[in-house]
């Protein structure tokens, strides 16, 4: 066969060809005007080839399977286990840049304030804004978004029955973007005063500034929320639910009982007492 011809049949470049005949894989012979005449066994050898380099088996491992000193069989699982190691150390780096770009969920504190709860400190001094090892001085910060977010679930408060409204804060900085949860709504107003004080450029297109500075009373600020969340939501693509019962029971309940050995794994009565704890009470108290 021509070499036109096995492109044609193989859907495989003249480049190639020229490449697999000077490793030596493959040795068409000359016709009488020098032009190359592939085998059978040829192409038989350039399917092999094909297949193997589709599942990325490298050019000296194909060497040595047509040279029989390497299994095919051997070759695949040895590509397999990288494969998987690969996989395994993708799924780590992805899990990294999740946890590091992900919105963390903080409390709002004003120059070190102690406050020990289920969620981390953003703590806001005169001239930054610190979380855990991160300092964020006020004159690195070129903006700042503010939106909004409607949960279901939230640790510590009421499973599955309100909407739960949580203001959103972006703070971007020349190198980077930090991106929070307000938990503490209480203190919201506050930190919003400290903003606008400092005189930083606040990206607010819902007027969520103004909203709490008008809407102070709890119950008055969330009824006015849950009046116009959908339309906001559909308007701002805002989260609607961002968490529901089912994540944080997962997170909160699931999660650590896998990490637990056989020995600690608790009855379940015991299970059952447990989710007692974390739901029935938590109605109890309304």
């Amino acid at each position: 066969m021509t070499t036109h011809e096995i492109e044609h049949m193989l859907g495989i470049t003249k480049q190639a060809l020229i490449y697999y005949e000077k490793e030596g894989m493959i040795n068409p012979k000359r016709d009488e005007n020098n032009y190359r005449n592939y085998s059978s066994s040829d192409v038989d050898i350039l399917r092999l080839i094909l297949l193997l380099r589709s599942m990325e088996v490298p050019i000296d491992e194909i060497k040595l399977i047509l040279d029989g000193k390497l299994s095919i069989r051997k070759a695949l699982e040895t590509k397999k286990d990288f494969i998987n190691k690969e996989k395994s150390e993708l799924e780590l780096v992805e899990q990294n840049i999740n946890e590091y770009i992900q919105r963390k969920k903080v409390n709002i504190v004003f120059d070190n304030e102690v406050i020990n709860n289920h969620y981390v400190n953003l703590n806001v001094l005169k001239d930054r804004i610190s979380f855990l090892d991160v300092e964020i001085y006020k004159d690195e910060i070129i903006g700042i978004d503010v939106s909004l977010c409607c949960t279901k679930a939230e640790a510590g408060m009421y499973y599955g029955i309100y909407n739960l409204y949580f203001v959103d804060l972006d703070i971007h900085t020349g190198k980077d973007s930090y991106s929070f949860q307000l938990m503490n709504n209480l203190k919201v107003n506050d930190l919003f005063d400290f903003l606008l004080e400092k005189d930083m450029t606040v990206n607010d297109p819902m007027n969520i500034i103004d909203i709490y500075k008008t809407y102070q009373d709890p119950v008055k600020l969330s009824k006015y929320i849950n009046q116009h969340f959908r339309e906001w939501a559909e308007l701002y693509h805002l989260d609607n639910p961002r968490d529901n019962f089912y994540t944080v029971i997962q997170k909160d309940y699931i999660n650590p009982l896998k990490e637990l050995k056989n020995g600690e794994v608790p009855t379940v009565k015991e299970q059952f007492k447990e989710l007692d704890k974390l739901f029935v009470n938590k109605f109890k108290k309304k």
